[in-house]
């Protein structure tokens, strides 16, 4: 996020009395949905894998959309999927890594999809 928009969302939530979430938090906020989204199995995550995708590719998908950090991003994914894929898959040079890192970057950073979870 620009610096100039940052200090713009800043003022104006002071103003308004909200309290501004932290990078961090709203990272947090962000991974946090996002799981949500896939242990509910939303629309979004089932029709991400009619077209054949992974479960590491949905969430790298999304969190390079949100802006969320790949290694931090990646971290979380492990985290989330351990005990529901092999283990061994989520090695850092793994398989599901590489799918994981290529989906990440080969989605472009959405500043609306991010800013939306700023407002919910």
């Amino acid at each position: 996020m620009d610096p100039k928009d940052f200090m713009k969302k800043t003022h104006a939530a002071v103003v308004a009395g909200q309290k501004v979430p932290t990078r961090e938090e709203l990272n947090m906020k962000i991974k946090n949905t996002v799981r949500s989204w896939w242990k509910n199995e939303t629309k979004g995550y089932q029709g991400f894998r009619d077209k054949g995708k992974s479960d590491p590719e949905f969430f790298a998908h999304n969190f390079a959309r949100a802006g969320v950090g790949i290694k931090d991003g990646w971290d979380f994914t492990k985290d989330t999927l351990r005990g529901y894929i092999d283990a061994e898959s989520l090695d850092d040079q793994g398989d599901n890594w590489f799918a994981y890192r290529d989906e990440y970057n080969r989605t472009a950073f959405d500043k609306k999809f991010r800013d939306g979870f700023e407002t919910h």
